[in-house]
């Protein structure tokens, strides 16, 4: 279920970076200090390696975005890997930052795509509408 509500998280800055942005993008979250695209334990290795003087900080070290790299950050991401997360921050399409309440009660699909998604992970109860301009399929199952 964690997996799902970090997967669901996922698709819906996704999906929001692609109404705000036709250009290409990538989805970065604070946490993935290592910047491979997985937030996981090597995460939590390569902010230790930071604080100790064996690594560069990158620009999504700070997961709890309060200014400075500390342990908090190290406790940030062991929530986000766990799932217990309240919150994530993120860059968005324009490069600002921005954050999103986690886990995700509620579900706006922009894509037919993700709908498919949405259907596939079982979580269909989470959509309250669906965007009519791009997702001419998912109109005809969830509401707009």
């Amino acid at each position: 279920m964690r997996a799902a509500n970090y997967i669901l998280t996922a698709m819906l800055l996704l999906s929001i970076i692609m109404i705000t942005s036709a250009q290409d993008f990538t989805l970065d979250i604070f946490g993935n200090a290592n910047m491979d695209d997985l937030i996981d334990d090597r995460d939590i290795a390569y902010v230790e390696g930071i604080l100790n003087g064996a690594n560069k900080q990158t620009n999504l070290t700070d997961a709890d975005q309060n200014g400075k790299v500390d342990q908090d950050d190290i406790a940030r991401i062991k929530q986000i890997i766990d799932g217990t997360e309240s919150e994530l921050y993120y860059i968005d399409a324009r490069g600002e930052t921005a954050k999103v309440k986690h886990p995700l009660k509620k579900i706006i699909i922009a894509y037919d795509n993700t709908a498919e998604i949405i259907r596939i992970l079982g979580a269909e109860d989470r959509v309250i509408g669906v965007d009519s301009g791009s997702s001419a399929g998912a109109i005809l199952k969830y509401p707009t």
